[in-house]
């Protein structure tokens, strides 16, 4: 009988633990802000994207995210196709910190006002280019197959007119 109490005391603990572990994927969505300080405008959009568990410290993730300004002068991002590593600071389990750093695609809308005649009306530059990202989150799992997650990081373009920002998400992710 005590054996059985044991085998059944580790099954309990192994399993909550297991979670997120080497070889799980993921697809969610994220719901973020997005801010260009150098342009002075706030855009809110959302982002898919796809998760693999390289192992269980490294997590890699593709992601396309898009945002529209808040208000029609601001120049801001408007699009980020994105490739990020995140590493996890603690082993599985259901709160778990990361840093995450990556490279991709950034688009951004430079606002150009008008100063001549009303002919010549103010309007957006797109700048398109080379980018990076990188920050911190926060992955919390609800269950087995769903987790939350949070992010705060910075953005850095670099094109025509380079750009800085940051950004902040929070999303659901469905866990396989």
């Amino acid at each position: 009988m005590k054996k059985l109490i044991l085998v059944l005391l580790l099954a309990v603990v192994t399993s909550g633990s297991a979670w997120a572990q080497k070889g799980m994927m993921g697809i969610g969505g994220n719901l973020g802000m997005t801010a260009a300080f150098d342009q002075g405008g706030v855009g809110i959009g959302g982002a898919a994207k796809f998760q693999y568990n390289i192992s269980d410290f490294f997590r890699i993730e593709p992601s396309v995210a898009y945002y529209a300004p808040l208000k029609k002068d601001d120049g801001t991002f408007y699009l980020a196709v994105l490739a990020n590593a995140h590493f996890f600071m603690l082993s599985p389990r259901s709160v778990r910190p990361y840093v995450f750093a990556g490279v991709g695609y950034l688009g951004y809308d430079t606002y150009i006002p008008s100063s001549g005649p009303a002919e010549y009306s103010s309007k957006y530059e797109d700048d398109n280019g080379f980018g990076i990202d990188g920050g911190l989150g926060l992955d919390c799992r609800l269950s087995h197959s769903l987790s939350l997650q949070v992010e705060v990081g910075v953005l850095k373009g670099f094109a025509d007119v380079d750009c800085f920002g940051a950004k902040a998400n929070i999303g659901l992710c469905y866990n396989f």
